[in-house]
């Protein structure tokens, strides 16, 4: 969730939980809630006249108990069916929401927006209320007066948001402040974005316990891909963390971790309603998360494919891996992989997660040096 945010659930599953463990990077156990249907509530755009129309949605409930008594292991949430046949196995499905950003420009913009992102297949909602400001040092545009911002998410909550999202730098304050008002189905999301690299993984560590200790019951690390590499420090930290986390490397190196969330114990990834309209950089649209990669299909178990290049975006190979992939019930999903240096990307992604490879200009010399064997026929084709 980007920061200063409130979000509603638009999922309607079965009521259901599931008592065993989900073999996950995590180890982390499923639970499905039954659903209620209540009002969302959608705000103006001056935080200083605050306005409030009600719009009915099917809202999902959140997990009522609190993390502090929970088991150290992530706890997800998911939609539909939570088991499906791949070939002869049956596997847990992907347990990871989608949200949709709601960025209107008025009340009736984001009731639209709401309506369309429910059309296209979402989980939740994000309220963006930096579309109504969001503050300028967490990369907002927001400027007004900060207790009147943080009046607003506490209003947000009071009205049935599922989630409030609010910035470590003023997480610890908020929290106490709504300590005696807070509903048991309601979660405080603390987040933190970093607009200029991904930290090493004992930084990224240390800023995840920072977090935890502000009282965050879902943590939100955002980082930038300065190279595709970055992304793995991301992994490390969402399969091995002790509360649900939201792991997200912005950028187009960072996509990757967008499509593959479910499978390294991400919460939720977002998805837009339309190319071009997103809310941090490198989201890809509600209908290529479902359509092109089948990111439903997506598990820990799921191997990892992909076309590697520079530029690589203008590819279809994904089209084609993913829809071969599907038609043939195989658990594997098909990437864009933009790399700036082959070398460095293989030794990084080494393990039996990643598959195999396409490569594309201007790797493809490269790769050839990276091989361990080479065709007869590749040699005389490079010569």
């Amino acid at each position: 969730m980007a920061s200063s945010s409130a979000s509603v659930r638009l999922t309607n599953p079965p009521p259901h939980a599931l008592t065993s463990p989900r073999p996950s990077p995590t180890s982390a156990a499923n639970i499905r809630l039954p659903a209620a249907r209540f009002k969302s509530n959608l705000f103006s755009t001056k935080l200083s006249s605050l306005q409030i129309r009600s719009v009915p949605v099917p809202v999902e409930l959140s997990d009522q108990r609190r993390r502090r008594t929970m088991k150290p292991s992530n706890v997800y949430v998911a939609s539909g069916s939570m088991e499906t046949e791949i070939g002869s196995q049956k596997l847990a499905k992907n347990p990871s929401l989608i949200c949709a950003p709601v960025m209107g420009d008025s009340v009736e913009e984001m009731v639209i927006e709401t309506c369309k992102a429910q059309e296209l297949g979402a989980d939740l909602v994000e309220i963006r209320l930096d579309s109504l400001k969001e503050p300028k040092w967490e990369g907002g545009q927001y400027e007004g007066d900060e207790n009147e911002r943080l009046d607003a998410l506490r209003l947000a909550m009071e009205l049935g948001a599922d989630y409030i999202d609010v910035e470590l730098q003023v997480a610890s304050e908020f929290i106490k402040s709504i300590k005696e008002k807070k509903p048991e189905n309601f979660r405080v999301i603390v987040s933190s974005h970093n607009y200029q690299c991904t930290p090493s993984v004992e930084d990224l560590s240390d800023l995840a316990l920072r977090i935890q200790q502000s009282g965050a019951d879902i943590m939100k690390i955002a980082t930038t891909a300065v190279d595709i590499t970055d992304v793995a420090r991301m992994f490390h930290i969402t399969s091995n963390a002790q509360v649900p986390t939201i792991g997200l490397v912005m950028g187009e190196r960072g996509l990757m971790s967008r499509i593959l969330c479910s499978k390294f114990g991400g919460y939720l990834t977002f998805g837009t309603l339309e190319s071009g309209k997103v809310s941090a950089p490198g989201q890809p649209t509600i209908k290529e998360l479902l359509d092109l990669y089948n990111f439903r299909r997506i598990g820990p178990d799921t191997k990892v494919y992909g076309i590697i290049g520079k530029p690589v975006s203008h590819s279809k190979s994904p089209i084609v891996h993913n829809q071969a992939f599907k038609s043939v019930d195989f658990n594997g999903v098909y990437v864009h992989l933009l790399v700036d240096d082959l070398a460095s990307f293989l030794k990084t992604y080494s393990s039996a997660d990643f598959a195999g490879f396409s490569c594309t200009i201007p790797h493809k010399e490269a790769a050839l040096k990276c091989c361990d064997e080479v065709d007869p026929l590749a040699k005389v084709w490079f010569c």
